[in-house]
């Protein structure tokens, strides 16, 4: 798992637009 440079929670991997994104949920970015 990969964590968010910003706030350190656990980011999940989404698809967006057809790419592959990694997505914080506290950020929202």
């Amino acid at each position: 798992n990969k964590l968010c440079l910003v706030c350190g929670t656990v980011i999940r991997k989404i698809k967006l637009q057809g790419r592959t994104t990694y997505f914080c949920e506290k950020c929202q970015k």
